[in-house]
Order: structure tokens, then C-alpha cells, then sequence
């Protein structure tokens, strides 16, 4: 329950249709009072990090591998919306990114639309301060709290035009949900 509780609790940067569609699936389950259905549904995301190796490139290794090839890259997955739980697992991801000596780089592959902004100061500044090279691919859209950790690497890649990159603004905003029986 500590998902749902952050989930609401939390300050957000994101798109609003996006907030939207995600209280659109959580509402009928919190009015029906099945807590723990809308808990399990913060918990299905699957948090992906894995390293490649030249001349490997299809070989994914975890990061803490002990057979990782030295000059490794950290491909790190920032997809859907980012809750604060993520910010706290890509914060530990960096970090032993930056403690591996195998790895010589970190890409940031990003297609989210923002979200919880917790502890979100923290991660850009371990991408900002990072010795080892930071990249960002862009696969789909980069907004709001994804747009502030994706523009703290070196560099910033989008792999079309049709990508959406922005989405910065700041707005408050009151949601309410109304058990009517």
C-alpha cells in the first residue's frame, strides 16, 4: 500500500491526459474499496537496466555482473509514467553505474510522459555529475519529469521527429474521486 499512498501523496510534473488515463484505471478500484488491486496495478511496471559490450551488442549482462566486459554501457529503460519508487531505483541504478569500473558510459532510453517529481533533484544531479559519459535516447516522448532527468545528460537523441520532447510548465490541480451510491 506504500505505492498508493505515495501516489497520492506526491508532487507530479506531467501531462494531464496521461495522469488521466491512470486514474481512469485506479478510480473504480479505490470507490469499490479493492486497495489492493489499484497497489498491484503500481506494481507491474518492470524496472529495466542491463549493460551492452561491443562487439556484443545483443548480449545484455545485469549490472552487477561479474563477468560485465570492461567498456560496458548502462542502458537504463525510463518508460510510462515515473513514480517516486522508480526515482529511487534510478538514483541506486546511476550510482552503481558510476561505481562500476566495467561500465565507461550510461544511456538513458526515455519514452515517458513525467510524473512524480520526488527525490527527482537527486537523480539529475547524479546524471549531471556523472564522470562517466551520459546519453539520452529519446523513444517516443520526453516530458515534464522525464524532460528534466533526460536534458541532464551530455547529449540528446531523439530517433524520430515525431517524438514529443517538452512539455514544461507548472500548473495546480485538485482531483477528487465521489463514491455516489
Amino acid at each position: 500500500m506504500e505505492r498508493l499512498r505515495q501516489f497520492f501523496t506526491n508532487d507530479w510534473a506531467i501531462q494531464r491526459h496521461d495522469l488521466d488515463s491512470v486514474m481512469a484505471l485506479l478510480t473504480p478500484c479505490i470507490v469499490a474499496g479493492n486497495l489492493q488491486a489499484a497497489d498491484d496495478f503500481l506494481k507491474q511496471k518492470e524496472l529495466v537496466a542491463k549493460a551492452v559490450a561491443a562487439p556484443y551488442l545483443a548480449h545484455y549482462w545485469e549490472l552487477d555482473d561479474i563477468n560485465l566486459p570492461s567498456n560496458a554501457i548502462a542502458v537504463v529503460y525510463l518508460t510510462g509514467m515515473l513514480y517516486a519508487w522508480e526515482t529511487d531505483w534510478l538514483i541506486k541504478t546511476i550510482q552503481a553505474a558510476e561505481a562500476n569500473p566495467a561500465v565507461c558510459g550510461i544511456v538513458l532510453v526515455i519514452d515517458g510522459p513525467g510524473g512524480h517529481v520526488t527525490r527527482i533533484d537527486v537523480a539529475a544531479a547524479d546524471i549531471k555529475e556523472s564522470t562517466k559519459p551520459v546519453a539520452t535516447v529519446v523513444a517516443g516522448s520526453m516530458c515534464s519529469a522525464h524532460y528534466w532527468l533526460g536534458t541532464c545528460a551530455d547529449r540528446v537523441f531523439a530517433v524520430s521527429q515525431l517524438c514529443t520532447v517538452g512539455s514544461v510548465g507548472a500548473m495546480c490541480e485538485y482531483i477528487g474521486i465521489i463514491s455516489v451510491h
